[in-house]
């Protein structure tokens, strides 16, 4: 390994590894796995990948992913929008919802104001990155890189009530 810098990549066998020479004994070098496998999201609580809606009022979402992440905490690496006036997503007059973000255990949890009945749509952003610094995979494409969206319809649900009438006879004696 002659002329490899520390931390350089080699390639032993057609797996990456990173070079170092600290642990070793004398003259020795080390071989580190390299986590090349970028994150991907695995669904949202609640989720909509089924129906494709949720109810009208909800205040947060969690978006699930594959494992520990950086950055899952920073509302930034989020967007929520509305469909604006014209009813498409994506163009101009889209109202983006403010969130906040909360991190733990592979879950961020984004926390915004009650929903109106409509259309939205989450995106998480690449630059949340796993551990290793693999950025996210939310084109599903097993490259690292690209966000992850998601529309939705937010609805109102339907609740049922059953109203009894109360009935009232007098008896005479």
């Amino acid at each position: 390994f002659t002329g490899y810098a520390e931390g350089a990549t080699v390639n032993v066998n057609g797996t990456n590894k990173k070079l170092t020479y600290v642990g070793g004994g004398g003259n020795d070098v080390v071989l580190e796995s390299i986590d090349i496998i970028p994150p991907s999201v695995n669904g949202t609580t609640p989720s909509f990948a089924t129906s494709g809606t949720i109810a009208a009022g909800a205040t947060s979402l969690a978006v699930n992913v594959s494992e520990a992440m950086l950055g899952g905490a920073t509302s930034g690496n989020f967007e929520l929008r509305r469909a604006g006036a014209d009813g498409l997503l994506g163009t101009g007059d889209d109202p983006i919802i403010v969130v906040a973000a909360s991190y733990a255990a592979n879950s961020t949890t984004l926390t915004f104001a009650g929903l109106v009945e409509d259309v939205y749509r989450l995106t998480v952003r690449d630059t949340l990155t796993d551990l290793a610094g693999n950025p996210l995979d939310g084109d599903a494409n097993s490259i690292a890189g690209g966000d992850w969206l998601r529309d939705f319809v937010v609805i109102q649900s339907t609740i049922t009530s059953v109203s009894q009438a109360a009935t009232s006879s007098s008896m005479s004696a």
